[in-house]
């Protein structure tokens, strides 16, 4: 649990786009929420102001720098940050730096209960999702507010008031910090365990890359982007016979060393899959060099034929394959490129298979 306080890289890096997502949803619940409870006490002491004849107009000035606050950061969350979800951090540090200042002035300077100060305090635990900014303001709200007190205290101050006042800022530092600490934490587990289950959907279980479902959602996200794509279907010739001659076991082993080829060759490539039995699929975006990447078809293969022999018995597997280039912008970009790639895959094999098309 301690170790989040300093490893927020490593987390953001695993799960950013769920945390993104989830700053952005909590930062608009946040705002809303601050809005309704500061321009409500706003109102509050407004009313009683004129019942009782006070003078609390500061703590009116600052219950409504909250409530402008939290409507600027709203129209923020929903005109900006909705698609610019990777400055949410940045927005949400800005907007805990100013509400900490305003219940700093609050506490000190208003006749608004330290009990509201604090209950925001708590509040604003759960929206910082990293640990270690959120110690260091609430640590720094805590030492002005204490040193504070020994400012304007005069040449006597009370002994037993001022540890009050520690005590009391304290208690605030330590539930604060506890709350924030444990809430990430379930948070990151919560992320983790939502990872797991996208992995176990979208991976093959035996060669461990990813399978049919997952390649048809990632290429389909790059629909409508420019930029030249390629796909890659590779069809191993003659596995039928393996598993008939040497059997599924020694099939399988085979699969998993295709694989492995497959990511040595195409390290660069995000999209590397099994779409069952002995055909994979290869699918890199935004291609700069066409050249290149016929490079790395090329050393893929290389790698074949692979013969296979036991008691007399020889089968030699190779590949065929077959490419597709084809612009990004195009709709239907799975089924077009899928088709085109398969076609020619099969060219290859009626050409005498081991080698590739391009379609």
């Amino acid at each position: 649990m301690i170790g989040n306080l300093f490893n927020f890289k490593e987390k953001y890096e695993i799960y950013k786009d769920d945390i993104l997502h989830y700053m952005v949803n909590l930062e608009r619940s946040f705002s809303a929420s601050t809005f309704i409870l500061f321009f409500g006490y706003f109102v509050y002491i407004k009313l009683r102001n004129e019942i009782y004849h006070g003078n609390a107009k500061l703590s009116m000035l600052l219950c409504l720098c909250m409530a402008v606050l939290s409507l600027v950061d709203f129209c923020i969350v929903e005109i900006y940050l909705k698609r610019h979800n990777d400055k949410v951090i940045i927005v949400s540090t800005i907007r805990s730096i100013l509400m900490f200042a305003i219940l700093f002035f609050m506490d000190l300077f208003s006749n608004i209960s330290f009990t509201l100060v604090s209950s925001c305090i708590m509040f604003m635990s759960i929206t910082n999702i990293i640990p270690l900014t959120h110690i260091i303001m609430i640590s720094c709200f805590a030492l002005v507010n204490t040193a504070n007190y020994l400012l304007f205290a005069g040449d006597n101050p009370s002994v037993v008031l001022f540890f009050d006042v520690v005590v009391d800022n304290l208690f605030v530092v330590l539930i604060s910090v506890g709350i924030n600490i444990i809430f990430s934490t379930l948070k990151y587990k919560e992320f983790e365990y939502k990872k797991e289950l996208i992995l176990e959907n979208n991976i093959d279980f035996l060669t461990k890359l990813y399978n049919r479902k997952y390649v048809q959602k990632y290429v389909t996200s790059f629909e409508g982007k420019n930029g030249l794509s390629a796909m890659v279907i590779i069809d191993l010739d003659n596995f039928k016979k393996i598993n008939d001659n040497f059997g599924h076991m020694v099939g399988d082993m085979i699969l998993i060393d295709v694989a492995d080829i497959l990511r040595d060759c195409f390290k660069n490539v995000n999209c590397i899959s099994r779409l069952g039995g002995d055909e994979f699929l290869i699918f890199s975006d935004y291609i700069k060099d066409r050249d290149e990447f016929l490079e790395n078809i090329g050393r893929f293969m290389d790698r074949f034929p692979m013969i296979i022999e036991n008691n007399n018995i020889s089968v030699r597997v190779s590949a065929s394959v077959g490419i597709v280039f084809l612009n990004s912008n195009e709709q239907n970009l799975y089924e077009i490129m899928y088709k085109r790639a398969d076609e020619a895959m099969y060219k290859s094999k009626v050409n005498g298979k081991n080698q590739y098309f391009i379609a």
